[in-house]
Parts: C-alpha cells; structure tokens; sequence
C-alpha cells in the first residue's frame, strides 16, 4: 500500500505552499558530533549522499548520522479540521476518514495523493473532527489504557455531551458505525461519532522494522516514523511497521531523525520504576505518549518519542557501561498549569550528574548532553518542586544514548 502525504503534482484536498527559487540547504549531523551542508542529499544503498557547496559528493552511512535539517521547506497544509488516527504502533495520523469497511479503514491524510488503507486489526483508536481541541479525559484515559475484550464508544447525544458505551466494533459502512450493543447489531452516523478506541483483544502491533529507522517530523506537527525507503528532491519515502509505505513531499519534512545501532531510545529500553506517591496516588510514567495519549508535546513542538514522569519517578537502566553520552530535551509539558514546579535529575552509578533546579511552565525546554561512558546504571528522575502540584508532567523528550 502506498500513500502519498504532500504537494505533488496531482495532489488532492488541502494545499501545500512550497518553496521556490534555488536549492534550499540541508544540515546533516552525525553521530561523532561532525556537521556537514550541503546542497542537495539523496538516499541509495543505505547511505546518504550529499552532493556539497563545491560540487563535490560525499556518501554516509545512514546508520552514522544523527539527524538530517531540511532547509527552504514549505507551510504546513491548510483548509483541514483534523481527525487522529492511532495505530498500535505508537503511530499517530492527522487526517480523516475518507472511507472504510468491515475489514479497514481508508485514511486521507492532509495534501496526499491518494488515501492509505489500514487493517482494522492495527489501529488503536480514532478521534473524529479533532482539530487542536484537548482531547476528552475519559477518552484519553482509555486510549492510554484500553480494555482487555471491550471496544469503547465515545458519542456526542442529543445534549452535546459525550457519552462511553461500550461495545464491540465491526466496521464501517458508507458513513455509519457499525458494532454491538448489548449483543444486537446496530449502526451509528459518524457525525455523532467523538471516537473510539480498540479493546487490546482486537488487534496487535506489527513487529518493528530492524535499525536504522527515522522519524520524519512534519511541517506543522506530527512525525512519520519507520524505514527510509527513499529521499529525493520531490519526497521522502518511509515504510512504517504496518507495511504501508508513504511518500511525504519533501517540503513538509523539516527533520529525519535516525536511530541505529548506535543510538539506542531510552523509551525502547525497560526500566525499574520507583515512585513516591503524591496523596496517595503514583501516575505510572508515559512512553511515547502525552498525557491526552496522543504526541508529546513541549515548547509548541510535538515529539513521537520521549518519557513523561510524574513526580516523585525515578527510573533505572542497566546499560553495561555500552554508552558514552545521554542526550534529551526536558521541561514541563505544554498545558501544565501555574502551580506546576518540578526538578529534573540525572544520576550514573549513583552519582549525581545533573540537576536542573525548579522547572516550571514558564522555563523554556533544555537540551541536555551528558557524558557517560563507562556508566553502568543511569538513573532519570522527576522530582516534587515546591508547593508539591501532583499534576507536574515532566518531560524527556527524544532521550537517547550514544556512543561518540
């Protein structure tokens, strides 16, 4: 299946502004720490080739570099009132639902050429007519934690309330619902539809694709994550785990970042968790999600993976001294509120090697790069600020080691 995401020639729905004029830079940066610019950049054989200022080319491994700046790129679609797509993946999609059946669902997602098609079995749940609004508590409680054996309806009655039912969901038919109520078959307009999301019986996450993998961040939100497939001056190709394969117009990627072998995600690595409960109550951390379950958000930027704490959380992780640096970027989630206030603390081998002081809503995001070679059990921690706001969302936003 291949969708495409972007202004190319033919593209349907909204449009997209795109640069014009000459080559427009792109900024590679490698996992060494080197930077190179260049004019153009292509990918073939598994490296990146870059053709530089003074004509000449130079190829990099894709599993060498840390992450690709895309310069001159393009405004974000316009014209669309969002739905979300989640796949049980991690995978979230703006767009909406262009059609659908008992077997999948037809994706449409903003400037693309053609809709993508997904199994029902992947997808973890939909929120229709999105836009920017919050998401609703109950739906986003249940999207972080779904049933077991029950499909969960989320609806808008009569009142303009929303209202769970739950349910068993078969499908879609033309512009209905279709699920059981309470054993018998009945039909719902998607217009009366706020979402849904999938009991965990439905379906299973596709196996994840071997390194190195990259995440395309989007013009305007949103990321893209799977295996680069293709990079050229018109688009980016990336197969996600669902075995889709989607073409992004060039001009609506700002950033590939690459994870390899040598940089290994924190959030794919399993902790021990420690918690201190704040009234009683611990909230277990987030991994790769919000706390509406949708993307990270932090400092008007949206990150497909990252760690969300609650005060007091510490996590542990036995790296067997296999890494030399730490790198994140921390700071309060966007949304929290006044009273948040909150500390941020990174330990190797019980040593102390970082500690932020009070962080608040209004500290703006900090990049962390912290040496630890030889580091055997590296510690992160969220901390209680003053005034003890037990709401803090505490964010390590694209954590990651490194060897130099």
């Amino acid at each position: 299946m291949v969708a495409v995401l972007g202004g190319v020639v033919g593209t349907a729905g909204a449009s997209v502004a795109q640069p014009s004029g000459a080559p427009q830079p792109v900024t590679l940066e490698t996992i060494a720490g080197t930077t190179e610019t260049a004019v153009d950049v292509r990918f073939a054989d598994g490296a990146l080739h870059l053709r530089l200022n003074d004509g000449a080319t130079r190829a990099v491994a894709l599993s060498d570099v840390s992450v690709v700046r895309f310069g001159g790129v393009g405004a974000a679609p316009s014209g669309w009132t969002p739905s979300r797509l989640w796949l049980r993946s991690g995978q979230e999609l703006p767009g909406r639902c262009h059609s659908g059946s008992l077997d999948a669902v037809v994706w449409e997602v903003p400037g693309m050429r053609e809709p993508i098609e997904v199994a029902w079995r992947f997808v973890r749940g939909i929120r229709v007519d999105a836009g920017d609004d919050p998401l609703e508590p109950a739906f986003g409680e249940r999207l972080a934690v779904p049933s077991a054996d029950r499909d969960a309806l989320f609806a808008t009655g009569a009142d303009g309330r929303v209202q769970r039912v739950s349910v068993r969901i078969h499908g879609v038919d033309g512009d209905k619902l279709v699920a059981d109520f309470g054993g018998q078959r009945r039909t719902i307009p998607m217009d009366r539809v706020y979402g849904v999301v999938f009991a965990d019986r439905a379906g299973a996450a596709p196996d994840r694709q071997a390194r190195p993998r990259v995440v395309a961040e989007l013009v305007g939100g949103g990321a893209v994550a799977g295996k680069l497939i293709g990079l050229g001056d018109v688009e980016v190709r990336v197969r996600l785990d669902e075995a889709i394969a989607i073409r992004v117009a060039r001009p609506l990627v700002a950033t590939l970042r690459v994870e390899s072998d040598h940089v290994r995600l924190l959030s794919d690595l399993t902790p021990v968790v420690e918690q201190t409960p704040a009234l009683d109550r611990a909230w277990p951390p987030l991994v790769n999600r919000g706390q509406d379950g949708g993307l990270i958000r932090l400092g008007g930027r949206t990150y497909a993976t990252g760690l969300v704490l609650f005060p007091r959380t510490r996590l542990t992780y036995a790296l067997e001294g296999e890494f030399a640096l730490f790198e994140a970027v921390i700071g309060m989630a966007d949304g929290a509120g006044a009273e948040a206030n909150a500390v941020f603390r990174v330990w190797g081998d019980g040593q102390e090697l970082f500690s932020s002081g009070e962080v608040t809503a209004a500290v703006p995001p900090r990049k962390l790069r912290i040496p630890i070679a030889g580091c055997a059990r590296l510690v992160i921690e969220a901390d209680f600020g003053r005034g003890l706001d037990i709401g803090d969302a505490c964010v390590f936003a694209q954590p990651r080691l490194r060897n130099e």
